[in-house]
């Protein structure tokens, strides 16, 4: 399994910030850069809310099933996301600052198949980076809003 973090000051109050996470259908396509969000359960947000939600990586198509598996307002969001590759446990935890909201999501990717561990091994630095662009483009669109 490789787990990796990253941290972003998010120059927004944590009521916004954390509303704006919770609100996922928005976030996947900001965060994610999901084309489709299709969801399976009646609620569309909180604890137990799934969704799929369709990706592009590389020019392909693939989808990712993504559910909702703790919740804690103001404090912490924790998705399970199943794909093609692995599954992910991704923990967003927020922080209250002066004026601000510190945003820190943590990554656990469990590849499913031998040739995806290698590679996830390889590739962490690649990985990380992709998080990072992930976390930079949500800050983005809170301080540009």
């Amino acid at each position: 399994m490789t787990k990796l973090s990253t941290a972003k000051e998010i120059l927004t109050s944590i009521d916004t910030v954390f509303a704006s996470f919770s609100e996922f259908e928005t976030f996947s396509k900001i965060f994610h850069e999901a084309i489709a969000i299709d969801f399976i359960s009646e609620t569309r947000t909180g604890l137990g809310t799934e969704w799929e939600q369709a990706v592009e990586e590389s020019g392909k198509q693939f989808l990712d099933e993504v559910k909702v598996i703790d919740f804690e307002a103001n404090e912490r969001i924790v998705l399970e996301i199943n794909n093609y590759h692995s599954v992910e446990t991704l923990e967003f935890r927020f922080t209250k600052t002066d004026e601000s909201a510190l945003v820190v999501a943590n990554l656990s990717v469990k590849a499913k198949r031998l040739y995806g561990k290698i590679f996830t091994w390889i590739l962490k630095s690649q990985i990380l980076k992709y998080l990072n662009d992930d976390m930079n483009r949500i800050k983005a669109h809170f301080e540009s809003n």
